[in-house]
């Protein structure tokens, strides 16, 4: 971490009296040409302790954080005004035979509007995370670079680490809720425990993700629930994305994944697999026989990374007041999200069946809900102005 560079930016995003004050830094500065103005002006220090996070979080911790989200690979840009976010997913039209008749003529006069439905994202995580810190721990850091390295460490990072941890659990949580209750496909496979059940998982990953590549309504949840729907889905190849457990993966070898996705292990894209905890895409029950209620693990999702729709607000930023009775800081991180997943994108679940005592108590009682809503209703209603 370069904390010059970073009390540089407090300056550059600083008041005029500020930068009046405080010079700028290069790598030759010593700490006291930082420290002494900020300990003699009270309301420099005050605007130094404000920027110290603003700055930071918006330019440099973002990327720096210890641990960051796995699956933020998957989120998409900001989604600005309003709660909502619209995606709408287009039909196939219907190929006719030419007809050289008055039949045939008529046709001209015809409308043939696509099949269209849509699907709303709600903005549901609205979460701010504080901190306080003491001026007095803040002239401490100032004895030293290195002192203020391991301030920044301590007092900020932890800020955007607790996000990402918790945006990761969500994001988790929103895949198991999404298997459980949007009708995604489910394969079933054979346990992966050792190298030879792990060349099995990675034939079929192989089959479904070539299986992305051609339009087929069973790999979309929309496709599933509406059978004659002319929205099909595809994927490209790179977008087709594997999330499983770190153990399944040890279980395999590089070449054998890589060749999964048709590259050699020199070339291949870690970007294609994603790790995560051991057992963290949690279980389904098939409930559709009541006499005979199966259980299974899921091992892994392939999907099309578009399947997932997690979305920051770009108004997420750090506010915060002073305590002056006690002389200290407060500084909080505001996150807003939607998190959410497509029903139109390529996705299946690859599980193997369990008993119902392997089920954590409660599991099924406890999963979030999946925050959207899908239209496909007629479409004679657009082409009469209705919604």
């Amino acid at each position: 971490m370069n904390v010059i560079k970073i009390a540089n930016y407090i300056r550059q995003n600083a008041s005029d009296n500020y930068q009046n004050i405080i010079g700028a830094l290069n790598e030759d500065s010593k700490i006291t040409d930082l420290s002494n103005p900020l300990m003699e002006y009270s309301v420099i220090r005050n605007e130094f302790a404000q920027g110290l996070i603003n700055v930071i979080g918006a330019t440099i911790l973002n990327r720096i954080a210890t641990f960051e989200n796995p699956l933020a690979k998957f989120k998409k840009g900001t989604i600005g005004l309003g709660i909502d976010t619209r995606e709408i997913a287009r039909g196939l039209t219907e190929g006719k035979d030419f007809e050289f008749t008055t039949e045939g003529i008529a046709n001209m006069f015809k409308i043939y509007p696509p099949e269209i439905a849509e699907c709303f994202h709600r903005l549901n995580r609205r979460r701010y995370f504080p901190i306080t810190f003491s001026e007095k721990e803040l002239k401490l850091a100032l004895n030293s670079w290195d002192d203020l390295t391991r301030f920044i460490d301590d007092q900020v990072t932890i800020l955007y680490e607790t996000n990402y941890q918790e945006e990761y659990e969500l994001m988790l949580e929103l895949m198991r809720a999404s298997v459980n209750s949007d009708g995604v496909k489910t394969i079933e496979i054979d346990e992966v425990v050792s190298e030879s059940t792990g060349k099995r998982f990675v034939n079929i990953v192989k089959d479904v993700a070539k299986s992305f590549l051609f339009r087929d309504n069973t790999n979309s949840p929309y496709g599933r629930k509406n059978p004659t729907t002319k929205i099909m889905p595809v994927s490209k190849l790179e977008d087709i994305a594997l999330i499983t457990e770190y153990t399944t993966i040890n279980k395999i070898k590089v070449d054998v994944l890589a060749a999964a996705f048709n590259k050699e292990e020199l070339a291949f894209s870690v970007d294609n697999v994603t790790e995560v905890g051991k057992g963290a895409l949690g279980f389904i029950m098939d409930d559709e026989d009541p006499e005979n209620v199966k259980y299974y693990k899921v091992d892994a999702i392939v999907c099309d990374k578009n399947w997932f729709r997690v979305l920051d607000d770009d108004d997420n930023e750090v506010n915060g007041n002073d305590l002056p009775t006690i002389r200290a800081y407060n500084r909080y991180l505001h996150v807003w999200q939607t998190l959410s997943t497509s029903p139109f994108m390529c996705v299946n679940a690859l599980v193997h069946e369990v008993q119902s005592t392997d089920i954590p108590e409660g599991y099924f009682d406890n999963l979030i809900g999946n925050n959207e809503t899908v239209d496909n209703s007629d479409q004679s209603d657009d082409q009469n102005g209705g919604n």
